[in-house]
């Protein structure tokens, strides 16, 4: 889902290129930006932000009904990453709000690389060039992901119940 085309679509703005740094921009600054009245991108980014969230929480939902229910994560915080250069647009934000009313989730910064040659890039910024900087390693120094399809889901027991009759005593 590309929040930009939501918002270029509903204000009818038809544009060919598009500069970078308005992906960026919070509802109210990419109104006043374009010159649209104030609010009025409200009902489209409520639609996304809803339909993120529906996303999301069927992936969680899935998850832990398929794969790893009794997880301490799910009662103690499921850990995520937020990052790139749009981690701090409210469309994002305000999904992770509502996901957090049915969901214990832990957000998590990447940690800093060790090597990392310091300059002007600063501890609170490492996430906007955190996926250049992943993209930077070989593929021999990266730990391998297992595919959806070569994970088993979890197998349930059906239960038999417990025939208890053999431990009464009759009179």
């Amino acid at each position: 889902m590309l929040l930009p085309s939501y918002r270029a679509q509903a204000s009818k703005l038809n544009r060919v290129t598009w500069d970078e740094s308005n992906a960026r921009l919070q509802r109210p600054e990419f109104e006043d930006k374009f010159s649209l009245r104030a609010g009025e991108l409200r009902p489209v980014q409520q639609f996304f932000v809803d339909e993120l969230r529906i996303s999301i929480q069927k992936v969680l939902g899935s998850t832990k009904a398929r794969r790893y229910e009794t997880s301490p994560n799910w009662s103690e915080g499921v850990p995520f990453v937020l990052s790139g250069g749009g981690r701090s647009i409210d469309a994002y934000r305000d999904a992770l709000t509502k996901l957090r009313t049915d969901w214990h989730l832990e957000e998590i910064d990447l940690p800093l690389p060790n090597g990392l040659i310091k300059g002007t890039l600063s501890r609170a910024d490492f996430h906007r060039v955190s996926v250049a900087h992943g993209l930077s390693y070989s593929k021999d120094n990266l730990g391998t992901i297992d595919r959806k399809s070569e994970v088993p889901d979890l197998r349930r027991r059906r239960s038999t119940g417990v025939d208890i009759t053999s431990r009464y005593i009759e009179k």
